[in-house]
């Protein structure tokens, strides 16, 4: 022990000594290391690490799929759950669960919207919850009548009740209706959204259980597998009930044939993560380069270093000193410096997490769990021994020589360093290169994508569009009319405020999170052999609404006083849908119903509703700039013959919109308090939303990609620097013998143009191979897209031509006279 502290305290000493070198390490490997940790965190908490429920790699999610009608991905229907839950014997149980923002607060005092989870009894169990006060709800909680029971968070409970103890079977208003406290969830549970604050049993009604609903789709469903099954089961059994039901209903076969309808059951936690597991990845391998670069910075610097210490290792072996004890020393100095740069790199890992949540990490699944635990320590340790053993082997490396002096001399000031030593420098920074130009590459094609979708026409102008929404509670806002007069007097006043210039609403405005869409189809318009019926997206909106998004008219009208409930039912359709059911021909007076002929699609049934096509407007995109318009196109109800309970207001403003935000809310809190204001954005802001996972990835990528490249471009400098100065003499000679400078100017640039060439050379290669990865991160963009790939390639080359020049000036400045007098 006294050995080691003594070699640490010389480490140490000799480290002080040279600030510059162990500065420079301690700091690269800081940042370097940090970054590594920080990435290691996000890509554990949620890739790595299971859900924070007991057995959760038994908990699947069932979904449905209908891709020929454009509809990739559906959740699942009421009485899914109900044959599911009996037929499935994969599955020990099945949940159905919906989240939703409602009014919730206590007799007499103000209400607040919280997200709440409605679920049916079993989820709770499902997940094996135990409350930590009380009980999860019963299976009488999930029928109609007997549902007015909650379940509060932790949270909730503490910010409304205190932690008081007797919070038990006491009320809570929740959508303007008393509902009683039966449990406290414990603190830490979380399922899926952190910011879910309430549960509610879901009942259901014997309507909504009906055979005939079976492909209504309005909930999530997630299930338990069996002890004893498999996914593999489990979705052979659900192929075999779809199979029954479609004997059962023949009449829908032919139908869902064509619709390419299937059930599948896939892990839950491999498809919160499926959209994001290749970019964390890509970026993971990102991070992964920067310290490989940083490593072959490091390890160049070292061997510098080692040259300096010829006459110290020389002179130590002179007095005896062992081999092993060098040795001993070497690596005790080089641990002590990656070991400080390491605890730095802890810190840094500390900020960098930080600074990606503000990057967007939001939009990342589970990215509130993302934290420095004990396996980040652990990471940070592992990367600074092995770097450290690195390092430290690099001055080591010829203790074991029996020539070390020879060796170590023809390191000295009057040599040319050593070939093989040279060699090996020269081959470092060519990695480096390469490394960098793969990241720089990566990093450019993002930055493209980003563009590219940037440049996608959403169908509306989002700028100077402020939004906000309300939900009417139903004890409130019982019958349609009411429904209907809150809406018309809310934009009657929003309408009327100085710096609004038209007012709307809808039950579903763009890049809200929410969708919906239905099968519809055009009278007379005949149904192909084998051709799929269409699911289009589907929207009600108020007069006005178009024109405060500044969706363009087309053709015919938008919605207006005439079409009220008693009149003709009406629609908006979009270019998309008008031009898929009657192409060239003019679509206004056409008429559209939903199906509901069991044994002809085709045709209406008797009491089939009409509804006549009164306008066309452009395509608009509702969910992904990526996917841009809906795939079928989509169609618009008016809000007077279809009235909803939830409501988003469109406010096209002139200036700033958020500066409306308080006017918006004064206006809607006059006329009712307990139908509190959320989700207040501009159109802006949920279009700047819903690109924070690329702009995530792109700007991490352009980061690491910067620093590959200052990191590069100091490995090159480096190298012809020490070779200008190993080289003084023979420079010098070449300069007396009648060489120009311009020739010696050109013999540094030529030696710095090899190692840049074959560098990116070997990173053009690398890109090739890497280009498969990237095809799923990129849009409106190749992985090896030549423009991008031109300007990296001129990027690199200038900032490798920077770096040669400066040790090029350093060449041609020497004093031949003063040179070849030197000892």
């Amino acid at each position: 022990m006294d050995t080691l502290l003594h070699d640490i305290r010389y480490g140490l000493k000799l480290l002080l000594k040279d600030r510059g070198f162990s500065s420079t390490v301690v700091l690269t490997l800081a940042l370097a290391i940090g970054a590594n940790v920080a990435m290691w965190a996000v890509v554990r908490s949620v890739l790595f690490e299971p859900l924070a429920v007991p057995e959760a790699d038994r908990l699947v999610l069932v979904t449905k799929s209908y891709p020929n009608a454009g509809v990739d991905r559906v959740g699942a229907s009421v009485p899914d759950f109900f044959e599911r839950r009996a037929q499935i014997e994969a599955f020990e149980d099945v949940a159905l669960y919906n989240r939703r923002s409602l009014a919730v607060g206590l007799e007499g005092v103000g209400v607040e919207r919280l997200r709440v989870m409605e679920a049916t009894p079993s989820l709770l169990p499902l997940l094996r919850a135990e409350p930590s006060l009380g009980r999860v709800f019963t299976e009488e909680e999930g029928e109609p009548g007997n549902d007015r029971s909650v379940i509060l968070t932790h949270d909730l409970w503490q910010s409304l009740f205190a932690g008081a103890g007797d919070v038990l079977e006491r009320d809570l208003r929740v959508d303007g209706r008393p509902h009683r406290i039966v449990g406290v969830l414990p603190q830490g549970f979380t399922f899926l959204d952190p910011e879910v604050r309430l549960w509610l049993p879901e009942a259901f009604d014997e309507e909504q259980k009906a055979a005939g609903r079976r492909h209504s789709h309005n909930h999530e469903m997630v299930a338990r597998l069996a002890p004893d099954a498999s996914l593999e089961q489990a979705n052979q059994q659900i192929a075999a009930l779809d199979a029954r039901n479609l004997e059962s209903s023949p009449e829908m076969r032919e139908v869902l044939t064509n619709a390419g309808f299937r059930t599948q059951v896939v892990g839950l936690h491999n498809d919160l993560v499926q959209d994001v597991r290749s970019t964390l990845y890509f970026l993971w391998a990102g991070v992964a380069f920067v310290l490989l670069i940083a490593i072959v910075n490091l390890t160049n610097l070292t061997l510098v270093r080692s040259t300096a210490r010829v006459k110290e290792l020389t002179t130590r072996f002179a007095l005896g000193a062992g081999r092993r004890r060098v040795l001993r020393q070497l690596m005790t100095e080089s641990l002590v410096l990656t070991g400080l740069g390491g605890i730095l790199g802890l810190v840094v890992g500390r900020g960098a997490l930080r600074a990606l949540q503000t990057l967007g990490m939001g939009g990342i699944p589970r990215s509130y769990e993302v934290q420095l635990d004990a396996s980040a320590v652990l990471v940070t340790l592992v990367l600074a021994l092995g770097i450290g053993l690195v390092l430290g082997s690099i001055p080591a490396f010829g203790v074991f020589r029996a020539d070390i002096a020879t060796v170590l001399r023809q390191e000295g000031r009057t040599g040319t360093g050593g070939r093989r030593v040279q060699a090996l420098r020269r081959g470092l920074v060519v990695a480096q290169v390469a490394f960098a130009f793969m990241l720089v590459a990566g990093a450019g094609l993002l930055l493209a994508s980003f563009r590219a979708v940037l440049a996608v026409d959403p169908g509306f102008e989002p700028e100077g569009v402020l939004t906000a929404t309300v939900r009417l509670p139903e004890a409130r806002y019982p019958e349609d009319k009411d429904l209907l007069g809150y809406i018309d007097r809310a934009l009657e006043r929003l309408a009327a405020l100085p710096a609004v210039d038209a007012a709307g609403a809808t039950n579903i405005i763009p890049f809200g999170g929410d969708y919906s869409d239905g099968v519809i189809l055009a009278e007379g318009v005949e149904i192909a052999p084998g051709e799929a019926l269409v699911a289009p997206s589907q929207t009600v909106v108020s007069p006005g609404y178009f024109d405060a998004m500044g969706i363009e008219l087309l053709a015919g009208r938008t919605f207006d006083g005439r079409d009220t409930q008693d009149a003709v039912a009406v629609a908006v359709v979009d270019r998309e849908l008008a031009r898929h059911f009657w192409g060239d021909q003019d679509p206004l007076g056409r008429r559209m119903f939903f199906p509901s002929n069991g044994t002809n699609f085709s045709e209406p049934s008797d009491d089939a509703e009409f509804i006549t096509v009164v306008g066309v407007v452009e395509n608009m995109v509702q969910r992904n700039l990526e996917g841009s318009s809906e795939p079928v196109g989509g169609f618009y109800f008016p809000h007077t013959q279809a009235p909803r309970r939830t409501a988003t207001f469109a406010l096209r403003t002139r200036g700033n919109p958020e500066a409306l935000g308080q006017d918006l809310r004064r206006v809607l809190g006059d006329l009712d308090p307990e139908a509190p204001v959320f989700g207040m954005f501009s159109m802006e802001q949920r279009l700047d939303n819903s690109l924070s996972r690329r702009r995530f990835s792109m700007v991490l990528s352009v980061a690491f990609g910067g620093v590959a490249l200052a990191l590069a471009a100091i490995g090159l400098y480096g190298v012809l620097a020490f070779l200008v100065t190993q080289r003084r003499r023979e420079l010098g000679l070449r300069m007396a013998l009648g060489s120009t400078a311009g020739r010696i100017f050109g013999l540094v640039l030529r030696e710095g143009g090899a190692i840049v060439g074959l560098g990116l050379l070997l990173g053009l290669l690398g890109a090739a191979a890497l280009r498969r990865g990237l095809d799923s991160l990129l849009y409106g963009v190749g992985s090896f897209d030549p423009a991008v790939l031109t300007a990296v390639l001129t990027l690199l080359a200038g900032v490798g031509l920077v770096a040669c020049v400066l040790p090029g000036l350093r060449a041609v400045r020497i004093d031949p006279a003063k040179v070849l007098h030197e000892e």
